[in-house]
């Protein structure tokens, strides 16, 4: 996790949206870290999918989903590729930016 901050903390931004979806990734990994079922030592970016990596069950998919539509006040059953883009972490980082500019 403190890899990513340094990273987008030194990273030089070209535009608003770099940063909010920026912000939105750092916030969305810790969620997953606090959800995730298995406590492995795994660097998380944005292609790790989340189930088979971090060995997310159904039971776990459903309380991250949650906590993700209440954090980011979204709702990620709008989007008609939700099951799909619900599996790796930059995907989910999309969603939520796109269901943000819809509001």
């Amino acid at each position: 996790m403190r890899e990513i901050l340094n990273k987008n903390m030194n990273r030089e931004y070209d535009n608003k949206d770099d940063i909010t979806r920026d912000i939105i990734k750092i916030e969305l990994i810790n969620i997953i870290i606090r959800f995730m079922p298995c406590r492995k030592q795994i660097a998380l970016d944005e292609e790790t999918d989340i189930v088979s990596e971090l060995e997310y069950d159904s039971i776990a998919l459903v309380e991250l989903l949650n906590e993700i539509e209440e954090r980011f006040g979204v709702d990620f059953i709008d989007l008609p590729d939700f099951a799909e883009r619900f599996k790796k972490i930059g995907n989910i980082v999309d969603g939520i930016v796109l269901l943000k500019v819809k509001e």
